[in-house]
């Protein structure tokens, strides 16, 4: 552990400029949650001051905005974080290098964009509504090791699954129902109030909306902070184990990786020995066939040989006979006559 702590405070340089360079090409993804928040800011100006909107309806939807603002800049934040942690993780291997950096360090960058833009929103809204700076500086703090957290794990569970982004789609479209946007919950704790309270970006969209409308009673409730940091502790226990499991599994690595690879290596000795004599076996029986050809055919000559000589003995004798029988009868014809 010591060594590691070691290691990454060798390789901060490195990093960083790792992350400079490829933060300064994907100014996009910073720029685009913010011009998106200030279009919505800029409208809903325009339309209270032009249709005479009651503060009542102009707080909710201010309410509505600054939630929705966080919201997006959170995913938002999360996905970047969690796109190219595949890649880091890989690379940052072969150079001892953590992939953790680059993470913290954008979520870092999107923290700060949304407490300055929700900071802005705080400025514009009506005198009547009451504000809370110290609000939305807390909240903009703790949103940076809740981002952090989930996208570590997505980017963990990226490495070992292709098809994590359907995962990171469906958490998005539940928190979506799960936080006080479209619905804003009543104060009296009702069970659907308690309900997507659980959720842990409804404590970052519903603290910074109060923090914006209702002032410091939005951080009141300790309970819920407390709850908040208790998910976050278990978050980095997750990182953890998923961390090592990760190297294990994707890289191969096991705690007796040099008593497995004796034993890999002992049975491929013995396979290889297997197959020599195999082979040697293989070819002794070849050589067997290819000298028992020729000999066969030695055999298969010489019976040819014998038969022949056998016929032609045979056809002698017989010439033979028919010669001594011609002989007799000459005879016997000359003492007739």
């Amino acid at each position: 552990m010591i060594d590691e702590l070691i290691n990454f405070y060798k390789t901060i340089p490195n990093l960083w400029e790792l992350s400079k360079a490829r933060i300064a090409k994907q100014w996009r993804w910073f720029a685009l949650p913010a011009a998106v928040a200030l279009i919505l800011l800029i409208l809903l100006v325009i339309v209270t001051k032009v249709a005479g909107i009651t503060d009542i309806t102009v707080a909710r939807w201010y309410y509505r905005l600054t939630g929705l603002t966080t919201f997006i800049f959170f995913w938002a934040g999360v996905r970047h974080a969690y796109y190219y942690f595949k890649q880091d993780v890989v690379v940052m291997k072969m150079f001892k290098m953590s992939p953790y950096f680059h993470v913290a360090l954008i979520s870092v960058i999107y923290a700060v964009l949304m407490w300055v833009i929700n900071l802005i929103i705080l400025l514009t809204t009506p005198v009547n509504i009451d504000s809370s700076v110290f609000g939305t500086i807390l909240y903009g703090v703790m949103s940076l090791p809740l981002m952090f957290v989930v996208a570590s794990i997505l980017g963990l569970l990226a490495v070992l699954y292709r098809r994590t982004r359907i995962l990171f789609y469906s958490l998005v479209i539940i928190s979506f129902l799960l936080v006080p946007i479209l619905y804003i919950p009543s104060h009296t704790g009702s069970v659907w109030t308690h309900l997507i309270m659980l959720n842990p970006v409804c404590y970052l969209v519903k603290g910074s909306a109060e923090a914006n409308v209702i002032g410091l009673t939005s951080v009141s409730n300790i309970a819920y902070h407390l709850y908040e940091c208790l998910l976050i502790a278990i978050g980095f226990v997750v990182i953890y184990a998923l961390n090592r499991y990760v190297a294990y599994h994707k890289f191969e690595v096991t705690p007796h990786s040099d008593e497995m690879d004796d034993e890999t290596s002992r049975g491929n000795s013995k396979n290889k020995a297997g197959k020599v004599e195999d082979k040697d076996k293989k070819e002794t029986t070849r050589e067997r066939s290819v000298n028992q050809e020729p000999h066969e055919e030695q055999v298969g000559q010489g019976n040819k040989i014998g038969s022949s000589t056998d016929t032609n003995s045979k056809s002698t004798q017989t010439v033979d006979k028919t010669v001594r029988e011609q002989i007799k009868r000459s005879v016997e014809t000359s003492e007739y006559k």
